[in-house]
């Protein structure tokens, strides 16, 4: 699958897509031209007992994105939006952007030692020149990256790799749209 873009995203998702376009393109051209997968917002959804996170298809469907195959990134937004307190009608908040990556494929040129923060650091060096967000926290462990969801600690055994990125947004407003033909 492309890049999963919103059509005339609104507010946050405005946001996101403006992200989603920023990493999309260059990880792909950094990352061997592997198969990349780029979500919008996702959702934390109960089913069967288990916690996972899904991303909207269509109509009621929805497709668990948490599991090792394929390379992929996703935002979640799991932080209350905060109104900053003037008359533009400002918003910040956070989001949380998660990676899942197969490091043979998209890093096969490092055969010496695991390269999971050469693959970090292609992500943060994208995302320290967008001005909307900045980065807070990377977070490695896996009991970190998925806490309170069902998932196989496989994920993060060679070749996969799994990251979450924890973004503040440092303003947005809810009327901002973007319109995508």
């Amino acid at each position: 699958m492309p890049n999963n873009l919103i059509s005339s995203p609104i507010g946050l998702q405005a946001i996101v897509n403006k992200l989603q376009v920023a990493l999309y393109e260059p990880l792909k051209a950094t990352w061997n031209n592997a198969q990349l997968d780029g979500y919008p917002i996702c959702y934390s959804k109960e089913k069967d007992g288990k916690r996972t996170i899904e991303h909207f298809s269509s109509g009621v469907d929805y497709k668990n994105l948490i599991y090792a195959e394929e390379n992929k990134f996703w935002f979640t937004n799991p932080y209350p939006i905060t109104e900053v307190r003037n008359s533009s009608g400002i918003y910040e908040t956070q989001l949380d952007l998660y990676f899942t990556v197969n490091l043979l494929e998209i890093k096969s040129q490092i055969t010496t030692h695991r390269a999971d923060y050469e693959a970090r650091k292609d992500v943060i060096d994208i995302l320290e020149f967008i001005p909307e967000v900045r980065v807070n926290e990377i977070i490695t462990q896996f009991d970190q990256v998925y806490r309170g969801f069902s998932c196989s600690q496989d994920m993060d055994f060679q070749p996969y790799h799994c990251f979450r990125i924890v973004l503040d947004v440092l303003s947005f407003r809810n009327d901002l749209q973007i319109c995508i033909n």
